[in-house]
């Protein structure tokens, strides 16, 4: 398990599977690693930073990442069960 900082209050947490983003203590995004990439990002709508945060992390993952939208209590089971 690796733990990474991205910037205030922006940090993630990478498995060998799987990698959890957190703005502030809210897991936001998750992202399944593979052949191909999906990253599963919350659809609730956040604070201002929360989203600037979101879509700084979205420009960092790879261009051939599929991202799907789900309600946050999706992203908080899917960031609980890693």
């Amino acid at each position: 398990m690796q733990l990474k900082s991205f910037g205030t209050n922006q940090t993630s947490v990478t498995t060998k599977e799987y990698t959890v983003f957190f703005s502030y203590d809210t897991p936001v995004v998750v992202t399944k690693h593979g052949s191909t990439q999906h990253a599963f990002v919350t659809s609730t709508k956040h604070s201002r930073t929360t989203s600037k945060h979101i879509n700084q992390y979205k420009d960092y993952l790879s261009d051939n990442t599929v991202f799907h939208h789900e309600p946050q209590e999706h992203i908080n089971n899917l960031a609980n069960s890693i």
